[in-house]
């Protein structure tokens, strides 16, 4: 089972916490331009992983030039590989909006896996590896969650901002609390 959470929101040392309590992992795409402190993102990686997301978190890849997809995804990962002393081996594509420019960058800069932001899917990672579903209040991501986490390559991904500004921490720590459990 896969979990990411997108942006380097200030809420990411909470979800942390959460996941911990739980003994649970998870991926931490964060951008330069995130909300985090170094020492946060430093914390963050202790028990979890980081990975790039671009420097600026562009709306559209696609919209960018060449030069300026290679600077957004090698400037981040540059600055993350320093500021952690190890290599990433993940990247996500800001708004899953990306082209095959973005992916052979993406692939230059030495990610092994990239993950997009389609959903329904339980896919071996890949540079463009789908997710299974978004924790989004427009979705019955919950019970969907609950019926399928147990699938190989299940990943369930969101924005923390998105857990306070639709007040789904509950339910969040519910789905945890579920898989914890079952796992005993």
């Amino acid at each position: 089972m896969f979990i990411s959470f997108d942006d380097g929101g200030k809420e990411e040392p909470r979800m942390a916490s959460l996941l911990n309590r739980y003994g649970l992992k998870a991926i931490f795409f964060i951008p330069t331009c995130c909300k985090l402190s170094d020492d946060e993102i430093k914390d963050l990686a202790i028990k979890h992983e980081i990975g790039g997301h671009t420097s600026s978190h562009p709306e559209d890849m696609k919209k960018l030039t060449d030069r300026m997809q290679e600077a957004e995804i090698f400037n981040n990962k540059d600055w993350l590989e320093h500021l952690l002393l190890t290599r990433l081996k993940w990247f996500c594509y800001p708004g899953g909006r990306y082209n095959d420019i973005t992916v052979k960058f993406v692939l230059r800069a030495g990610y092994e896996y990239a993950r997009t932001t389609i959903v329904n899917k339980y896919e071996e990672p890949s540079l463009t590896t789908p997710t299974s579903v978004h924790i989004h209040p427009k979705s019955d991501w919950f019970n969907y969650a609950i019926r399928n986490w147990k699938k190989e390559n299940f990943h369930i991904w969101g924005h923390t901002f998105e857990l306070t500004k639709y007040n789904l921490w509950a339910k969040v720590e519910q789905f945890y609390e579920h898989i914890y459990n079952a796992s005993k």
